[in-house]
């Protein structure tokens, strides 16, 4: 019964909202998926920019990685990652 109060008149379930799936990407992060993270983390908050970085990293793309954890820690100082602003900028030595 509440399934059936979730849905919508078309019978469609409610939109997700950024916070879930930008949690789903987190969880996926966890599991090595950078690709699906990167799926369900688009969007321009800050939040959703901080869990870009992170799944374009994961995905071996630095500097897609370093943009968009700028452009999140610039939007939102509050969300800085020492951890992550670390990895982004340690230069693997040949």
């Amino acid at each position: 019964m509440a399934a059936v109060a979730a849905q919508d008149k078309g019978g469609r379930p409610p939109p997700v909202q950024e916070q879930d799936r930008l949690a789903a990407a987190e969880i996926l992060l966890g599991v090595d998926d950078g690709e699906q993270a990167l799926r369900l983390a688009g969007g321009e908050s800050p939040q959703a920019r901080l869990v870009q970085a992170r799944a374009h990293l994961a995905q071996g793309d630095t500097k897609l990685a370093r943009q968009a954890y700028r452009r999140a820690v610039e939007e939102n100082p509050t969300l800085e990652d020492p951890e992550l602003s670390a990895r982004l900028t340690t230069r693997v030595r040949e």
